[in-house]
């Protein structure tokens, strides 16, 4: 066994006789160990010039095989250091991908408009878990972990929250098309008349707010645009909730928020196939929103 643990030694470069010896004790590990040659993280991440993050995402993704120092394959765990095969690595990285200089400066500069557009457009806790990501490089395992939620759930709110800023991007890029093309086709008479007609048809929906606890005393009182209550509902929240969500709505023929008001939270659950998990998901886009609570 003492034979064993030294060839091991010279494969890996620990100095721990521990972490030699959990090693070891994984018998499938240490015979991957023995048939192929290793190479530690740094090493990897010195030689070629990998941003920590994307070699973080790799593992994530299983694109890429490694083990830990507590001996367990394929397994992301904090506080440890990990390490990887090096005929895997020269076949994913010597020539699939280029990883130089100005690689590692796109893929930083990208982090950072991300981090930047995030707190305009998507919501706190959206931003918190694009932070962690993206700033701190923490993996998808390790903010499962911090956030007590499983790896899928990270990873679908991962990617709901970068579409959002995407689509946000694209919507805010169209309504800036359309209002200076309308600009170009206006007077400044016909403009100050639309705004006047705008302001009058606010004015008018604001006199049914006479009940401060209605939807729309709370969109006056906070401030929030008071034609949101009109709006088709399953068309704004197409890229904010579930398939399931939006399906249930439908079902119930819930078109607007001002529709969805006179509903309790009890009276959405006796929809069919209206489960608890559509009904939170709604409450918390509500609340974040347009911070109302369904009674």
């Amino acid at each position: 066994m003492n034979q064993k643990l030294e060839l091991l030694q010279k494969r890996i470069t620990v100095s721990s006789p521990k972490t030699l010896n959990q090693i070891f004790a994984n018998k499938k590990l240490y015979t991957e160990i023995m048939k192929r040659d290793v190479i530690s993280e740094k090493e990897l991440i010195d030689e070629y010039v990998i941003p920590l993050s994307y070699l973080k995402g790799l593992r994530s993704r299983g694109q890429i095989s490694y083990f830990n120092t507590k001996g367990q394959l394929n397994i992301s765990e904090q506080g440890t250091k990990y390490y990887y095969f090096l005929d895997e690595v020269k076949d994913l990285m010597s020539y699939k991908i280029n990883y130089s200089e100005s690689f590692v400066f796109r893929y930083n500069l990208m982090n950072k408009v991300l981090l930047d557009l995030a707190p305009a457009l998507i919501s706190e806790k959206e931003e918190e878990l694009i932070r962690m990501f993206f700033k701190e490089n923490m993996s998808m395992e390790e903010i499962a972990k911090k956030m007590e939620i499983s790896y899928m759930r990270v990873n679908q709110l991962l990617n709901r929250a970068t579409l959002r800023i995407i689509y946000r991007i694209g919507e805010l890029n169209k309504l800036h098309k359309h209002y200076t093309s309308s600009l170009e086709l206006q007077t400044e008479n016909e403009v100050l008349k639309n705004m006047n007609k705008s302001l009058y048809a606010k004015f008018k929906m604001g006199k049914q707010a006479a009940n401060e606890d209605s939807i729309y005393g709370h969109f006056i009182r906070n401030g929030f645009d008071i034609t949101d209550i009109k709006k088709d509902l399953q068309y704004e929240l197409r890229t904010s909730l579930s398939v399931r969500t939006i399906g249930c709505l439908e079902r119930a023929d819930i078109k607007t928020i001002e529709e969805l008001a006179n509903y309790t939270r009890a009276d959405l659950l006796r929809f069919r196939n209206f489960g608890s998990k559509s009904l939170d998901e709604l409450c918390w886009w509500l609340e974040e929103t347009y911070n109302w609570r369904l009674k």
